[in-house]
């Protein structure tokens, strides 16, 4: 059953609305006539779905007020009006809104514009909370990351967005990737860009020349194919060969684990301090977190990693044995900067 809001100021409209509302199975919450009512009644009842007229009582209209209700509650709006105005629908169309139906209307077409309305919502709820929790993964690393959807920049995170000065992120963001890539690579990259999605894991490393509002640079890429915000693209690692970044071995660890990793996946700092991880069986309890943290220190990762880049161990938890593989990361002194530690068979 969904919980509805109404906003119409004609009377006999609302009557048959919440009659039609009824018999589908649903709840009416309130009515409101105008756009002041309907933002007050958004907070005191937090409808599901909100049939929205155009034209109604007071400064706000529909348009405007279903903008602000977009902007402050997130709730899906359908318009239910009588306007066949092409700009006006148009509007409409584009002020996020979930549907829009022409008065008058058959008790069919608005249960049918109700379900769509509310489980689209829905879908672009968890869209976006996915989408949050991969972005907030690639803000935790200090990998310089691109992503890279169609051929154009859709993320980036703030080290990748050093690479791109003096541009700003909004100046990036929709931009090709490969107009800053010069000769073979932008020829390479420009292949895999036109290249169908495998599905698989896969890495490519890639160098040539980056150019930035007329400045050149060498710059070493690692690419694969990932999921983000629950569709398939490219994620493009970006390195100075200079600067004192991950090794190569690190990078193809970290785009794995960070990208929905199946299974356990840790970030340590040089202090052995566990600082993100892999929520893919949800939060890891508070003890169970203590547990394994204690584990990794007492386990000396820096004595054991000595002349390594990875190695194995093995963790007796109370859910039974696990191995764990450890990877590290070094800077330009060869010494451990942060530790990557992923769960194997």
């Amino acid at each position: 059953m969904m919980r509805i809001l109404v906003v119409e100021d004609d009377l006999f409209i609302t009557t048959i609305f919440s009659m039609f509302i009824k018999s589908l199975g649903h709840q009416l919450v309130a009515h409101s006539k105008s756009g002041k009512e309907a933002l007050e009644a958004c907070r005191l009842y937090n409808p599901d779905v909100i049939l929205m007229d155009i034209h109604i009582e007071g400064e706000l209209d529909g348009i405007m007020t279903c903008q602000l209700i977009h902007e402050e509650f997130d709730i899906p709006v359908i318009y239910v009006s009588s306007e066949t105005d092409n700009h006006v629908i148009e509007n409409a169309v584009t002020s996020n809104s979930y549907g829009y139906l022409v008065k008058p209307i058959t008790k069919q077409e608005l249960g049918i514009s109700l379900d769509l309305a509310y489980y689209k919502h829905k879908i672009d709820a968890e869209h976006r909370a996915n989408l949050a929790q991969e972005k907030d993964l690639l803000v935790e690393t200090s990998l310089a990351i691109v992503i890279v959807s169609r051929g154009r920049i859709t993320y980036l995170n703030k080290y990748a967005l050093e690479f791109f000065k003096p541009l700003e992120s909004n100046e990036v963001l929709s931009s090709p990737f490969t107009d800053y890539l010069n000769d073979n690579l932008k020829e390479e990259v420009q292949s895999l860009i036109e290249k169908p999605f495998q599905n698989s894991r896969w890495t490519k490393e890639l160098s040539g020349t980056f150019t930035i509002e007329g400045n050149t640079t060498w710059v070493e890429l690692v690419a694969s194919e990932v999921s983000f915000g629950g569709q398939r693209v490219l994620q493009f690692v970006l390195k100075h060969p200079s600067c004192d970044l991950e090794p190569v071995t690190y990078v193809n660890v970290m785009k794995k684990a960070l990208m929905n990793y199946p299974r356990l996946c840790l970030l340590l700092s040089e202090d052995m301090d566990i600082y993100s991880y892999n929520r893919i069986f949800g939060i890891m309890p508070a003890d169970e977190q203590l547990q394994l943290s204690n584990f990794l220190y007492n386990a000396d990762l820096q004595k054991l990693s000595e002349g390594k880049d990875e190695f194995k161990l093995q963790y007796n938890s109370e859910k039974g044995v696990m191995w764990l593989k450890i990877f590290i990361a070094r800077n330009g002194n060869g010494e451990p900067m942060e530790y990557v530690v992923i769960e194997v068979d």
